[in-house]
């Protein structure tokens, strides 16, 4: 099967086969069932890691472990935007790139 275009919207997580206006932004891709798959397992990643502000204020004496979850964090949004880009329009390469993450 050929590749297909999908909107992702990384602040909510979720991929679309349509682009919903709305004030969110969103990026453009093409991509194959398993790189559809890839993209999700991305999605999914960066999501389990997002900076959990009521743990931290529960724990604000663990400095290790705000860092770490930070850390983690991080490297889970770089891996998403790398894969963005690399399958994405020129659009959003653009998007991206002005991002200054990568």
């Amino acid at each position: 099967m050929g590749k297909q275009t999908f909107f992702v919207n990384v602040q909510t997580g979720e991929m679309q086969t349509v682009d919903v206006p709305d004030n969110e932004v969103t990026y453009e891709v093409h991509a194959n069932e398993e790189e559809r798959a890839k993209l999700e397992r991305y999605l999914d990643e960066t999501k389990e890691h997002q900076f959990d502000a009521k743990a931290f204020f529960l724990t604000p004496l663990d400095e290790s472990y705000s860092r770490e979850e930070q850390k983690q964090h991080d490297r889970s949004f770089v891996h998403l935007f790398k894969f963005l880009h690399e399958l994405g329009t020129t659009e959003t390469k653009t998007k991206i790139e002005s991002l200054g993450i990568l």
